[in-house]
This record gives structure tokens, C-alpha cells and sequence, in this order.
């Protein structure tokens, strides 16, 4: 069932409600950005891909998806 799981993360949000300019999915917990514990996560799944689902205007989020996970698809 591998071969057909597309595992997809929304991380298009902006965090405006935590009163800050950085993008919500880029604020680190314990030594590590939101994003990166999710598609650590993903990838314990083992999906045949991962698509991420980032904002218009994110490319901080892009490039840290593509740090952490290079396979990855992006959409914007």
C-alpha cells in the first residue's frame, strides 16, 4: 500500500495570533521547528511521498522543508 500514500502537511499558516513575524511552522520546540517534528513524523510513517502545502510569500517555510526533508513537494 506504500507505492499509493501520499501523506500531504499543511503548514500554509501565518501565525498571527502568536503575535509574530515568524511563520507559526517555523517557531522551534525543544531544539526543533514545528515543521521539522511534523515531517519528522511523516517520514515514520513511511509514505511513498510527502507533499507540504506552504503560504503564498513563505519561502522561509519552502527552504526549510527543503533543508529537512529535499524529496519533499512543495505547493504553494
Amino acid at each position: 500500500m506504500r507505492e499509493r500514500t501520499c501523506l500531504i502537511v499543511l503548514a500554509a499558516g501565518q501565525g498571527t495570533r502568536m503575535a509574530s513575524r515568524t511563520p507559526k511552522v517555523l517557531h522551534r520546540i525543544g531544539g526543533e521547528t514545528l515543521i521539522g517534528h511534523v515531517l519528522a513524523a511523516a517520514a515514520a510513517v513511511n509514505p511513498a511521498r510527502i507533499a507540504v502545502v506552504v503560504g503564498p510569500g513563505q519561502a522561509s517555510v519552502a527552504a526549510e522543508v527543503r533543508r529537512l526533508a529535499p524529496k519533499t513537494q512543495i505547493f504553494v
